[in-house]
């Protein structure tokens, strides 16, 4: 392979395998997000559900401006379809709450 791998995919973090809180949608994660939203190491971010409205549109207003490509992993026990990522673009991701 010549050239560089960004030219090639996306290299992404599993926000809620990172950090197990996000997985309840609760506890630090405008902080632990903000994190992993500002390291240029990264072009793709999963994320899942946050419980607080608040901090929902908070996390909504961060990713829109990260420039990251985002997937949505919905919780299991809100979908028939299971616990699968699906990839979202801007303006779908900008209303995911």
């Amino acid at each position: 392979m010549d050239g560089r791998w960004e030219g090639f995919f996306h290299l992404g973090v599993v926000y809620p395998k990172l950090f197990s809180h996000a997985n309840s949608g609760e506890g630090p994660i405008v902080e632990t997000l903000s994190k992993l939203l500002n390291d240029p190491f990264f072009s793709a971010i999963e994320v899942t559900w946050v419980k607080n409205v608040e901090l929902r549109m908070e996390v909504r207003d961060l990713l829109k401006i990260s420039g990251m490509k985002i997937l949505f992993r919905w919780n299991s026990c809100h979908s028939r379809h299971g616990n699968k990522p699906m990839q979202l673009g801007c303006q779908a991701a900008a209303n995911i709450c």
